[in-house]
């Protein structure tokens, strides 16, 4: 008996035991299904969320960087539009540039400019993209000059150099010429304007001191090329003002001045050249200054210095300074200034700053 009663509550035990494990394997699923499962769930939700948002933010960013492009290429396509509307515009310095060339027309045929006034335009509205410049120009002299004046106006070409009102009048033999000049300028004008002009034209008419319009262009010609020797003159360009000088006198030897100006820069460049201690080329320009005015003395001046460089002997020279003369020269060299005067091939006691002067043996 007692050992069915020990036996009963050994199966007792037992199943309060089983019964125990189970209540606690129920709260422990519990507890997982209640807290970590939700976790776990709201953690993918939170991925799927994450890359959904991520495909949004790159599909954005792909239609940023294509309306970027779109946006760049329609500003290059503007730019492209307003760069060639402005071409034809011209800059301030291109419009100061054409009534200087038409100052220069006037000059090469012989016409007078009696007046280039601006004028204001009427009901001028302000306009920040370009500008119009009026101008009211008389000129007078020969008709067939007037007519060459204006054919000279190449720059007319151009859509924004316009002539309007052109009037042609003859009284007593002289003619008169009245026009408007019309200039468009733009602070957007890209320069081009004034490029590949068409070239100069004169008209087949015989003028009134009977020259062919051939010869009256050659007369042109020339004039326009003499203009162009104060830039390289100012420069010290010897070549380039000597080959100006020969196209001037191939086309007209007689040219006004033109075998003056070409002995003084023969002798400027002998001088030059000397100095840089190119002898043979120094000599070659100043004994062919020497042929062109064989009585002018600085030519032979240069040739002598060319002696005493080239054959040193007992000679002693002198850098010409800021206060001397010849007087004060020959004095310090205890020689007369006519020995002076001949050893240097000088005609005159003019001497220059910088004259290298040949003292000869008292």
């Amino acid at each position: 008996m007692n050992q069915l009663i020990l036996t009963i509550r050994e199966n007792l035990l037992t199943v309060i035991g089983v019964m125990f494990m189970a209540l606690l394997t129920v709260a422990y699923l519990a507890l997982i299904s209640g807290s970590v499962v939700p976790l776990w769930q709201n953690r993918a939700s939170l991925n799927e969320r994450l890359d959904s948002a991520m495909a949004i933010q790159s599909e954005q960013d792909a239609v940023l960087q294509l309306s970027a492009e779109e946006q760049q290429a329609q500003i290059d396509a503007a730019q492209s539009r307003v760069d060639s509307a402005t071409a034809v515009f011209l800059t301030e310095a291109q419009a100061a540039t054409v009534l200087e060339s038409m100052n220069q027309y006037a000059m090469a045929t012989s016409v007078s400019l009696v007046e280039v006034a601006a004028q204001p335009l009427p009901n001028k509205e302000p306009n920040t993209l370009y500008d119009v410049r009026q101008f009211e120009v008389q000129a007078v002299g020969e008709m067939t000059r007037l007519l060459q004046f204006l054919a000279l106006m190449r720059e007319t070409a151009v859509s924004t150099v316009s002539l309007n009102d052109v009037t042609l009048s003859e009284q007593n033999g002289r003619g008169g010429l009245s026009f408007q000049l019309i200039l468009y300028t733009s602070p957007f004008a890209t320069g081009d304007a004034l490029n590949n002009l068409p070239a100069t034209t004169v008209i087949d008419v015989d003028d009134a001191n009977g020259n062919s319009s051939e010869e009256a262009s050659s007369q042109n010609e020339a004039q326009l090329l003499a203009q162009q020797l104060d830039l390289p003159w100012a420069a010290e360009n010897w070549p380039a003002v000597l080959s100006i000088i020969d196209q001037i006198i191939e086309i007209d030897p007689n040219f006004p001045e033109i075998r003056e100006k070409q002995y003084g820069a023969l002798v400027n460049f002998g001088y030059q050249l000397m100095n840089n201690g190119n002898w043979e080329s120094a000599r070659t320009q100043f004994e062919t200054a020497v042929v062109i005015n064989p009585l002018s003395g600085e030519a032979q001046a240069g040739l002598s210095q060319l002696d005493a460089l080239e054959n040193p002997v007992s000679n002693t020279t002198h850098t010409v300074q800021s206060g001397d003369t010849l007087f004060s020269i020959a004095q310090r060299y205890t020689v007369s200034v006519d020995a002076l005067r001949a050893a240097n091939g000088l005609t005159g006691n003019n001497i220059s700053v910088g004259l290298v002067l040949t003292i000869p043996e008292s």
